[in-house]
């Protein structure tokens, strides 16, 4: 009874920790200044990964918003898998188009195929979703970074579509974690947390990681390792837009997919927590308890059993304590997704939070589903570069 009561208790301590982090973490980084290194390392080459399953109809916007960029010492690699050999394709000095001999189905087996036929030794990879399109000074802010000694930069991924409530929903959760995973902790001198889109990573560093799985979630194996060797840079000016899911299956699919690498990569997130613990090292004990976060609808729906039975055992203070503690994330939710936001629309959205909810539970009962099928979100928006830019103004 006692080791119970011990055990309930922390687990309650650890809700209530992620419940709180947000909130302290806006207080914390309030009006921090920043410190850059300085820039003295040379201008970098870089490689840009762009794999495609089965649809490239999305991949001539993205191609093209990267030849318009400012800084122009790259190479782009499109893998096409099990695309039609008819497809759109942009024919230019700096593309490569690569056909897998057999279905590949895996983004990390088709990063692995770029680099196997490189044009050149590339000192920096870049990843892209096929449904991106870049701002024209993405590379060049990317760029800064590696030059100032950085060997793993996150970009900044912003919608590229909002046309309706799960499309906004889903902006607002990204940009609730931008805040909490990317800016405020560079504020506070912290590695941020990376996307599976807009990352530049070290050429040697990421052909040092070593794959057991090519699942989905790559990006959780790939921070994971990342941290334990560099810091993590993020670049709020490097910008990229990525198309958010807008109807409620689409949504489903991508929450089981989500949730599912949450636990099989689970073990990965310990490794951190006990990297960090063993060296003392404040950025990566940090690091692995927020990689150890639950999925957000999965959190609160803990807190509120966990109250329910700490009525239910007379423990009135622990329970009045997380809903305190449920209340203050509420009110940073929405607070950092009003500061963080251009779009008031956003905030509205709000309001179909048990709707997204919903489908996030659905998404959960799936979960099976996504460690047998490569499950690929479908995207539609069809957005030239300069199309984007002027919503965004």
């Amino acid at each position: 009874m006692i080791l119970f009561t011990i055990l309930f208790a922390l687990i309650n301590l650890i809700v209530i920790y992620y419940l709180v982090q947000p909130a302290v973490l806006r207080l914390l980084a309030k009006n921090k200044k920043v410190t850059s290194r300085p820039a003295t390392g040379a201008d970098r080459d870089f490689a840009i990964m762009l794999p495609v399953y089965k649809d490239p109809s999305l991949i001539p916007f993205l191609v093209d918003s990267l030849l318009k960029q400012s800084y122009k010492n790259f190479h782009v690699y499109v893998i096409a898998d099990e695309c039609p050999l008819n497809g759109p394709r942009i024919k230019h000095e700096k593309v490569s188009w690569l056909i897998p001999s057999a279905p590949l189905r895996s983004k990390i087996k088709s990063i692995e195929l770029g680099i196997e036929n490189m044009e050149r030794n590339h000192d920096v990879l870049l990843i892209f979703d096929n449904d991106n399109v870049v701002d024209p000074k993405f590379l060049e802010n990317m760029n800064d970074s590696f030059k100032r000694g950085y060997k793993v930069v996150q970009g900044l991924v912003k919608a590229k579509n909002q046309e309706n409530n799960i499309a906004r929903m889903d902006e607002a959760g990204f940009q609730f974690y931008h805040a909490i995973d990317r800016k405020y902790r560079k504020a506070l001198g912290l590695s941020a947390h990376i996307n599976g889109l807009g990352i530049g990573i070290d050429m040697q560093l990421y052909r040092d990681i070593t794959y057991r799985s090519h699942v989905g979630g790559f990006d959780k194996k790939l921070q994971a390792e990342m941290v334990i060797l560099e810091q993590i840079d993020f670049r709020e000016d490097a910008i990229v837009y990525d198309e958010k899911v807008s109807d409620e299956k689409q949504l489903q699919s991508q929450r089981t997919r989500w949730t599912f690498t949450y636990f099989h990569y689970f073990g990965n997130s310990l490794k951190v927590m006990k990297k960090g613990l063993m060296a003392l090292d404040i950025d990566r004990i940090v690091f692995g308890l927020n990689l150890l976060r639950l999925p957000l609808f999965l959190l609160v729906s803990l807190a509120g059993l966990l109250t329910l039975g700490n009525l239910l055992l007379g423990n009135y203070i622990m329970a009045l304590t997380t809903i305190a503690a449920v209340i203050t994330f509420a009110w940073s939710f929405v607070t950092i997704i009003r500061e963080n936001a251009n779009n008031p629309e956003l905030v509205k959205s709000l309001r179909s939070l048990p709707v997204f909810i919903k489908n996030q539970f659905i998404g959960l009962l799936n979960i099976r589903k996504a460690q047998k099928s490569f499950m690929v979100t479908q995207h539609n928006a069809q957005s030239k570069i300069e199309d984007v830019l002027q919503k965004a103004a």
